[in-house]
């Protein structure tokens, strides 16, 4: 049986009419956050979506085709309002219809993938840096917990070290076993 939530992410792009936006969300979210005075307060998530759309709509004509939130929720990255370049969180972001697909061997870290891939073929994404929606991770019910998908984990991250060589690079983390970390790079 296939895993992961690729494949329901290219059937809801297959629904889309070239040039359309779609916006994506995953369903296990748990709260929303926004900077203010230097720090993430908590804030519905209608504010946050709202900030999507409307970024969305400012950048429709610029060739972005790839707009998301930040993935880490940290207030250092945020010093900026938005940035070009950087990991797009694909558990709630935009896309806009193209060629792009995703590929289906990537379960673990599909948001590398759409981030890199967009990077490549389009030259940058816009990351909203002052709000995010967050959600549950590595839970038994999704693809499984960090254990559980650690295997598949450094299988993606070798592909994609191969797919986007410009791209995307492995970096060590603490905690983390040898070859199951990546970072996008300009």
């Amino acid at each position: 049986m296939p895993k992961g939530v690729q494949y329901n992410f290219n059937y809801a792009l297959s629904m889309l009419e070239d040039g359309e936006w779609g916006i994506f969300m995953s369903d296990d979210y748990t709260e929303s956050r926004r900077l203010v005075d230097g720090k993430f307060e908590k804030c519905k998530l209608s504010y946050v979506l709202k900030e999507l759309e409307r970024v969305v709509n400012k950048v429709d004509k610029s060739g972005v085709q790839l707009v998301g939130m930040n993935a880490v929720g940290n207030p250092f990255y945020a010093r900026k309002k938005y940035s070009k370049y950087g990991l797009i969180d694909t558990r709630c972001f935009a896309v806009k219809k193209n060629k792009f697909q995703w590929d289906e061997s990537i379960s673990t870290i599909v948001d590398y993938y759409a981030t890199a891939y967009h990077l490549k073929h389009y030259g940058g994404n816009l990351i909203i840096n002052h709000c995010f929606a967050d959600f549950v991770r590595y839970s038994k019910k999704g693809i499984g917990t960090f254990d559980e998908r650690m295997e598949q984990k450094i299988k993606d991250c070798r592909a994609l070290v191969r797919m986007f060589p410009e791209n995307v690079v492995y970096r060590t983390k603490p905690n983390h076993p040898p070859l199951s970390h990546i970072v996008v790079k300009r």
